[in-house]
């Protein structure tokens, strides 16, 4: 069944009128006919199903039944990644989407290769958050991943989303014989509620955001692991985190 994203659901009294491009989307892309039921989300963890009143450029939405039990995986990881060249960001806000990862912060790293100066972070948060609300549609996720806005490491440790989260950093300068993520997740005690995780840039860390790091793991609940033995490529790296807490975080 097609899906659509509205912030507003119709109900038994109400119609509502999608947003120009959720019709657009619908009409164009979708084609969808007279009468075609269509699954609406808000976003927040909620669906009905509706029947499309089409017009030439708009889409009118009656409500029709309650919506179905679709997967509502969403798990209390948040990532933090170093922005990556174009394809390899809108990839990875993809998967992160599917793997049911809880909000999404792009870092400003030092070796990253993308400037966002000339068009701000705006553009780019705003951007990648459609990305995101595209994938939760066709994966049938009820609720959105949250795409922030792109901040260098260094404000990264003041935003809430640290509060009350166990922290990694991956970095494949690690020996094998050090942390191995799998390793440190399923043999946590006390069981991990909240984790937010780094994963660097093309390149890796610089020297002075690992001695970073260092410093903040002193007054944070911080540790540095390694993915095996292999050095993955950053897009690899950060659905490769997202599958193993997904995996963790499905199996408590």
């Amino acid at each position: 069944m097609k899906r659509v994203l509205s912030q507003q659901l119709p109900n038994k009294n109400n119609a509502i009128e999608l947003s120009k491009e959720e019709s657009h989307h619908l009409i164009t892309v979708l084609r969808t006919k007279q009468n075609e039921l269509i699954e609406v989300l808000d976003g927040a963890g909620s669906s009905v199903i509706a029947k499309a009143e089409v017009y030439l450029n708009s889409v009118v939405l009656h409500f029709h039944d309650k919506g179905k039990n679709i997967s509502t995986s969403n798990f209390p990881l948040h990532i933090f990644a170093a922005v990556l060249k174009s394809h390899s960001m809108e990839l990875i806000i993809e998967k992160s989407v599917e793997l049911g990862v809880q909000s999404f912060t792009p870092i400003i790293a030092s070796h990253s290769v993308p400037k966002l100066d000339k068009k701000g972070g705006d553009f780019f948060m705003s951007r990648w958050q459609k990305i995101a609300d595209q994938s939760l549609k066709q994966c049938g996720r009820l609720h959105k991943m949250q795409v922030n806005h792109p901040v260098r490491l260094s404000d990264a440790f003041n935003l809430k989303t640290m509060d009350h989260a166990s922290l990694f950093v991956c970095d494949e300068a690690l020996k094998p014989t050090d942390s191995c993520l799998s390793q440190v997740l399923f043999k946590s005690i006390p069981k991990i509620t909240k984790a937010c995780i780094f994963v660097g840039p093309e390149g890796g860390w610089s020297q002075d955001e690992r001695d970073f790091f260092t410093d903040k793991s002193n007054s944070f609940n911080l540790t540095s692991v390694h993915l095996g033995s292999l050095i993955l490529r950053a897009e690899t790296a950060v659905i490769y985190v997202s599958s193993i807490f997904n995996a963790y975080f499905s199996n408590r």
